[in-house]
């Protein structure tokens, strides 16, 4: 089973030659399941990412939308939001939205919850992006509260754009790990463009069913003018 995490970039820069790049790149991955972050909706233009690359991928999609504003998409200031999507090669048996701690200058933070009915049994992927503020304690409130509803019967994957090093959260004696670190290997960046950036999005493994055996970063090309094909992050690509 192969899983990707990837944090959209809303609908800013280039964003049709994005998505267009974004489809491409991520069927080349072949993945069985996909977290978005991100993801842009804005109905007045008739876009949504996660059902766009549902569509070209052939993948079930459950959304979450979230955090309401208006924003610039493709020159347009429109009414738009930015949620989070899991595209799923399998069935999707059941699915949850759990509103996570958030802070009054933050917004609207939550995690979705996708129970998945594949081949080799049940796997439960819980898909988040914690908030962007300088406020480490706010970070682990919210991933403790991913955590107490994430762990399921199967292969319980915790994913997204935690938006701080992995160190930073209290892992050990929680339960769940951090397959980078599982296999060995050392933090890489995950900002596209920045080699020497952090490491923020990440992949997490409850202990039981499958385990990771595989860990990268892709989707990570700039363009000739430096700005990204497909997002400000790169994709994470776990194989199970």
């Amino acid at each position: 089973m192969r899983v990707v995490t990837l944090n959209t970039w809303k609908g800013d820069g280039a964003y049709a030659s994005r998505l267009a790049a974004m489809a491409h790149g991520l069927k080349g991955l072949s993945p069985d399941v996909v977290l978005l972050q991100e993801v842009l909706d804005a109905p007045a233009l008739g876009l949504h990412t996660g059902h766009a690359l549902g569509r070209h991928l052939g993948l079930h999609v459950v959304n979450l939308p979230l955090r309401e504003k208006k924003r610039v998409v493709e020159g347009q200031n429109v009414d738009s939001r930015s949620g989070l999507a899991v595209l799923s090669r399998h069935p999707v048996r059941a699915t949850l939205s759990i509103p996570l701690p958030s802070a009054p200058q933050d917004g609207e933070r939550a995690a979705l919850v996708v129970e998945i009915n594949t081949p080799h049994g049940p796997t439960t992927v819980t898909n988040l992006h914690l908030t962007h503020l300088d406020d480490s304690p706010l970070r682990r409130r919210q991933l403790e509260a991913a955590q107490r509803v994430a762990k399921r019967p199967g292969t319980a994957l915790i994913g997204g754009d935690f938006n701080s090093h992995v160190e930073d959260f209290a892992l050990p004696g929680s339960g769940w790990r951090d397959c980078r670190s599982e296999l060995g290997h050392a933090p890489r960046s995950t900002l596209t463009g920045q080699p020497e950036g952090p490491c923020l999005d990440h992949l997490l493994w409850c202990g039981h069913g499958r385990p990771p055996k595989g860990w990268r970063v892709d989707l990570d090309q700039v363009c000739a003018k430096g700005q990204p094909v497909f997002s400000d992050h790169c994709a994470v690509v776990v194989d199970f």
